[in-house]
């Protein structure tokens, strides 16, 4: 009996050693080499993923405030400069910021940029209503228009001095309506002869106002 009892025993003990020899390792599985693809868990620095953010090369010339700042050198368009009183806000702003001369320039460039294009609008739509406005006019617009704008011509050409003209195509005003009648006043007494050399009236007891508007006021 005791000897049976062994060699069971000893069977029993051989089969289990059997077996766990013949056991496929499960507990290995995913501790591969790293270096072969694998997660090394001895090191858990390894398995947290590191979401570090890219770095800009371009960082150092958009950020780092100068000592002072300096726009004199800033193109910011024609017939336009710089208020003391925004850049200085604007540098106090760009201070804080810590943003660099560079950046700084840009920005300035951009604002004066979109002020350009906004006085370009406003423009544009005074010029607008401008026209509007000289189209519908009582006294002139309508069938009148043309016979009104042929006179002012004749005044306007002979005593608007370049610079004149200059103010008046930038501002629109040529398209005024009481610019029109000014000018068409003008020349319609230029017509008749009232006016014979440009600055005297022939008629001595004319007032300023009937040279410029007629006989009516």
């Amino acid at each position: 009996m005791t000897n049976e009892n062994e060699n069971t025993q000893q069977q029993s003990g051989g089969e289990s050693l059997q077996n766990e020899g013949n056991m496929p390792p499960e507990s290995n599985q995913g501790m591969e080499n790293p270096e072969n693809g694998g997660t090394d868990l001895s090191n858990p620095d390894n398995n947290e993923q590191k979401n570090e953010p890219p770095v800009d090369d371009n960082e150092g010339e958009i950020y780092g405030k100068p000592d002072s700042y300096d726009f004199s050198g800033v193109d910011i368009g024609e017939n336009m400069e710089l208020e003391p009183e925004t850049t200085k806000e604007f540098t106090e702003l760009a201070g804080k910021c810590n943003l660099s001369q560079k950046t700084a320039d840009e920005f300035i460039r951009l604002g004066a940029s979109l002020v350009n294009k906004s006085i370009s609008q406003i423009k544009g739509q005074q010029i607008e209503a401008y026209k509007i406005a000289l189209n519908t006019d009582k006294e002139i617009g309508g069938t009148k228009l043309n016979a009104a704008i042929d006179e002012a011509e004749l005044a306007y050409s002979k005593f608007a001095t370049p610079e004149l003209i200059n103010v008046f195509n930038e501002t629109g005003l040529k398209y005024h309506p009481e610019v029109i009648k000014t000018f068409r006043n003008i020349g319609a007494m230029m017509k008749e002869g009232k006016i014979l050399d440009g600055v005297h009236p022939a008629e001595k007891d004319l007032t300023p106002a009937q040279i410029l508007y007629g006989n009516n006021q």
